[in-house]
């Protein structure tokens, strides 16, 4: 997740410094490009690794992350590059007063609000959906859910797109 988090991050900063793309548009853009990226890489290199062990799985996705690291590295650089946020999300709110006072810079809650609304959204998603419960099945027992007609190649492809994406809007914002 953290190079899909850099994947995002990096996909805003180009967006924004290079193509003038508005901050709030780059954020639906880093997830839906980051998301899919990550369905061609769960495709093309961690569908063949499902059936391996464990151990094997985990020291691909840290290779995978070194070498992620490292194009960008090489690509991008290793500066440190910064987002300009929109006048709206700058400043600080303020509530109460003397000390009593709770202070929170906009910006701040701004990334407070979306992640509540995301994690209310996939819970509802999850417990209330068609997909959550095939989901929950394939997760479950893949075998059994594959012969009831879930297609469970499928389900883990939009799965592992989806946490990508919300792994490089993590990183956009």
């Amino acid at each position: 997740h953290g190079a899909f988090a850099m994947a995002g991050g990096y996909l805003t900063v180009f967006a924004m410094q290079k193509l003038g793309v508005p901050f709030l548009l780059c954020l639906p853009l880093a997830f839906v490009g980051v998301g899919l990226l990550g369905a061609v890489i769960e495709r093309t290199l961690y569908r063949p690794m499902y059936k391996r062990p464990h151990l094997d799985q985990v020291l691909f996705s840290i290779g995978l992350t070194f070498m992620a690291v490292a194009a960008v590295d090489y690509v991008m650089g290793s500066q440190q590059v910064n987002v300009q946020t929109p006048e709206f999300l700058r400043g600080r709110i303020e509530l109460g007063s003397g000390d009593w006072t709770l202070g929170m810079g906009r910006y701040r809650l701004f990334i407070v609000v979306v992640c509540v609304a995301l994690a209310l959204g996939l819970q509802a998603i999850l417990a209330y959906t068609r997909f959550g419960s095939r989901l929950r099945a394939a997760v479950d027992d893949p075998r059994v859910a594959a012969g009831l007609g879930i297609p469970v190649d499928r389900v883990f492809l939009l799965t592992f797109a989806f946490g990508s994406g919300l792994a490089g809007l993590g990183g956009a914002l």
